[in-house]
């Protein structure tokens, strides 16, 4: 709880409890996302998400000056997240950490030699907190059945998706 005091979470040692309720219509959703975070840490008091990427093609991040979308997402939820020390489902058992502002940091380091392709980072604004609950909200719709689901257009990525043989929007080369 001591703001002025740093801290630091190891490698993948802390749980994140993502915990939302939303109000669409008559009916209130309440939406529990679980992760687990590469690195939490506090200094100076900010607090910090660190995620680590890892990529056999660097050569794709070369004129990216922001992340990936759902890179930027993970960290958000990670940054506003509760969190565990257990992995305990118990909400009793997840706690705050006390900070004065936030920030998050993805490294996306080459799967080849290990070395550091592109850091991104940044500190955590009202617009970055409003940019992530437009997305869950539309995440909840889809989940509803409410929003119609719009497809990305990437054959490559329909071809690394895991439900490729599954999907009715698949496209194929």
């Amino acid at each position: 709880m001591d703001i002025t005091k740093d801290i630091e979470f190891a490698r993948e040692k802390i749980f994140t409890r993502y915990l939302c309720s939303m109000k669409i219509g008559e009916q209130r959703i309440r939406l529990l996302l679980i992760g687990k975070a590469d690195k939490v840490y506090r200094s100076k008091g900010r607090l910090f998400i660190e995620d680590i990427k890892t990529t056999f093609n660097p050569e794709k991040y070369s004129d990216k000056f922001e992340p990936y979308e759902d890179h930027k997402l993970q960290v958000l939820v990670y940054l506003n997240s509760l969190y565990t020390a257990n992995g305990s489902f118990n909400s009793d058992d997840w706690f705050r950490i006390s900070h004065k502002s936030k920030a998050w940091i993805i490294k996306i380091i080459d799967s080849n030699d290990d070395k550091i392709v592109r850091i991104f980072e940044a500190v955590h604004t009202k617009q970055a907190k409003k940019y992530l609950k437009t997305k869950i909200e539309r995440f909840i719709l889809l989940t509803l059945g409410k929003n119609e689901k719009q497809h990305h257009g990437s054959i490559r990525k329909c071809s690394s998706c895991r439900l490729f043989g599954m999907c009715e929007y698949r496209l194929e080369n």
